[in-house]
């Protein structure tokens, strides 16, 4: 299934680097629909500036399981451009770099 379109989106959170203002990243998660033709959801997800800016998704057996697997879906791509730019991304709630979002198992 292709989702070209992120929907309503209904949480952000703005991601930029500790040493280079320039770097900003904008986590977009978009709200829960039931995927066409079966009773499982999808939850959309994007990172602006990131990953050609590519909308994403998880699929899960209702929508809170969706956004469950979209949260850790966010935090395997954002742990990897943390990685990439050397531990330097940072939000405005943790300055010791955490991004706030759980890491996939």
């Amino acid at each position: 299934m292709e989702v070209v379109d992120l929907g309503t989106v209904i949480a952000t959170r703005v991601i930029t680097g500790r040493k280079d203002t320039e770097q900003r990243y904008l986590v977009k998660l978009g709200i829960p629909k039931q995927m066409p033709g079966f009773s499982d959801y999808y939850c959309p997800v994007q990172i602006e500036g990131a990953f050609d800016d590519e909308i994403s998704y998880s699929c899960g057996i209702d929508a809170v399981q969706a956004i469950q697997l979209a949260m850790k879906f966010l935090g395997g791509r954002l742990d990897r451009l943390n990685q990439e730019s050397g531990g330097n991304l940072r939000w405005e709630g943790d300055e010791a770099g955490n991004l706030g979002f759980p890491l996939p198992v």
